[in-house]
């Protein structure tokens, strides 16, 4: 008697449970995104897109570190950056100013390569990374700086709100000087 009765309330707690999940089921419509039903109806609160190709996205480049940089210490890593962005900013597309910007670069980089793929964009983008009138000298922010197995990946501040902060990763060569091992212009 006593099993008849366990079973009884098992079956029953198990009907029970069914028809409560039927019941909490029943009111959704196939909701496969897990939205509620403010959310279906009012949205999730995040700022609105658009297709326009014309309408570009805007990032926050954020400057954790924001650590400014005028007048450089020669054979640092930030004076390396200042050297190619000083050759960048010149208003003619010298070969002394190539050379300068090649120089800052280990040997691992081809000439031809930082010639035809770095020099043309760094010049094109240098304004963007300058605090500042170019004219009157190189200014620039450092907004983040990481270091690891003797290299140090620096990432500047890109006053174009389209652009992220670019890094550039400095590593002591066999003369113990900062040479420029990855570059994004």
């Amino acid at each position: 008697m006593r099993q008849g009765i366990l079973r009884k309330l098992v079956l029953g707690s198990a009907i029970a449970g069914l028809l409560v999940g039927l019941t909490i089921t029943s009111g959704c419509e196939n909701n496969r995104t897990k939205l509620t039903e403010e959310q279906s109806e009012g949205g999730l609160g995040l700022p609105t897109t658009s297709s326009n190709p014309k309408k570009k996205i805007t990032i926050d480049p954020r400057c954790e570190l924001n650590e400014e940089v005028v007048d450089p210490k020669a054979d640092t890593p930030e004076w390396v950056i200042y050297q190619l962005l000083d050759a960048a900013r010149t208003k003619d597309d010298s070969e002394d100013a190539f050379q300068k910007f090649y120089a800052q670069f280990d040997e691992s980089q081809a000439e031809s390569w930082v010639r035809q793929q770095f020099w043309p964009r760094a010049r094109k983008h240098v304004t963007k990374y300058l605090l500042g009138d170019p004219s009157q000298g190189v200014v620039y922010k450092i907004c983040d700086r990481r270091e690891d197995n003797g290299k140090i990946k620096i990432f500047i501040q890109s006053t174009d709100p389209t652009k992220s902060n670019p890094p550039i990763t400095v590593k002591k060569d066999d003369g113990g000087k900062w040479k420029v091992v990855f570059y994004t212009p």
